[in-house]
């Protein structure tokens, strides 16, 4: 795979927070259209809203880093992920990332660019369709995308502690993946900030928020496929450690979800609130502190 072309914008000043919070409401009005005409494999298809263009390279904020052009586990779609090694002397683990329904790697990596110099590699996933990544979004395939992220870190690092950290939709994912394969690939703490109950749930919450589309909401929770949803497969990361963040002033997934998530969970599980709104956790050095502690100790 060639090196793709990045698009530079904003004269070099990049926003901290990615855009993605806004198509994460509007597509659930598409995904209800799309079940309709298609069915629920339709709908997981636009669940996801990609940006092909990268805004952004690492070096652009001072991150020594590496292009990682890797197969999903398909062994047919060629995928365009980011390596961060740790810039300290000691490695105190290797973390893979996992980002939200939109945009891609180029957008959301201000929620991770601290981590290597705290002393973690980061290994941001470049899902199906999302930048220069070949195939098409959809479940289940995208989980075949993260197997294949987990087996590159673990050839790449074999001795280091391996984590999961995951937000909105890639909160969801991690929930998907590490309760599946958590063990196969050696997770030794999953960490998810804004993460929703399920498909369906989020259908309720959007609809529900207009007079104009409230009458849809029956049919929302009918088409919305629930196979992948957190809530049914949370309690399966058990014993794997858990982490979980999520602020009361996240404007797109409920607080409520995910303390209703954390409920569902089961030990060892921690809770720490964030700040901000969706997916601004790691702006905050608090999040930081929790986050850094918790990959040290397996507990805050």
């Amino acid at each position: 795979m060639q090196m793709p072309k990045v698009r530079w914008v904003f004269n070099g000043i990049f926003r901290t927070t990615p855009t993605s919070t806004l198509p994460l409401n509007r597509w659930i009005g598409i995904l209800i259209l799309s079940g309709l005409l298609f069915g629920c494999s339709g709908a997981t298809r636009l669940a996801f809203v990609p940006m092909k263009s990268l805004l952004q390279t690492p070096d652009r904020l001072n991150l020594e880093w590496e292009p990682v052009d890797h197969l999903s586990l398909d062994h047919k779609t060629r995928l365009y992920s980011w390596w961060l090694p740790a810039s300290t002397k000691e490695t105190k683990g290797s973390v893979l990332f996992l980002h939200g329904n939109a945009e891609n790697i180029s957008t959301h990596i201000h929620s991770v660019r601290w981590l290597p110099e705290a002393g973690y590699n980061v290994f941001l996933l470049g899902y199906r369709g999302f930048g220069p990544s070949e195939g098409s979004p959809q479940l289940p395939d995208i989980l075949k995308d993260i197997e294949s992220a987990a087996r590159w870190i673990n050839i790449r690092t074999p001795d280091t502690p391996f984590f999961v950290l995951g937000q909105s939709m890639g909160a969801a994912l991690a929930v998907n993946f590490t309760a599946a394969h958590g063990k196969t690939y050696g997770v030794q703490g999953l960490a998810i900030d804004a993460c929703f109950r399920g498909l369906p749930n989020m259908a309720l919450t959007t609809l529900s928020r207009s007079v104009i589309t409230w009458i849809l909401v029956p049919v929302g929770w009918a088409i919305m496929p629930s196979d992948y949803d957190p809530e049914d497969l949370i309690a399966k990361i058990s014993p794997t450690p858990l982490l979980m963040f999520h602020s009361q002033n996240d404007q797109v997934i409920p607080y409520q979800q995910g303390r209703d998530l954390f409920e569902r969970a089961k030990a060892p599980k921690y809770w720490a609130e964030a700040k901000g709104r969706h997916i601004q956790t790691f702006e905050d050095k608090d999040a930081q502190h929790a986050l850094l502690t918790f990959l040290r100790d397996r507990e805050i």
